[in-house]
């Protein structure tokens, strides 16, 4: 909430494909999207994003397209916080 009242985009659309993951997270493991997902279960989640965005960081910083590695390691931070 307070990102979306900051006016913070990147942040907000980081906290929402994480929230989107997580949903995904609970339909891969035939659970409804509607239930909670156990903190180890959002935890494995997170350091997958995280992982993905250290990924296309490298991968885009070896293409030479740096800004959109700084991106992608900016909601990396987001991630990790």
């Amino acid at each position: 909430m307070a990102a979306m009242k900051e006016k913070d985009a990147l942040r907000v659309d980081t906290l929402r494909g994480a929230m989107a993951a997580f949903t995904n997270e609970l339909v891969a493991k035939g659970r409804k999207p509607t239930e909670e997902l156990v903190d180890a279960d959002a935890i494995t989640v997170l350091k997958r994003l995280g992982k993905q965005r250290k990924d296309s960081a490298e991968q885009f910083t070896a293409g030479g397209r740096s800004e959109l590695a700084e991106k992608e390691l900016h909601e990396l931070k987001i991630i990790e916080s």
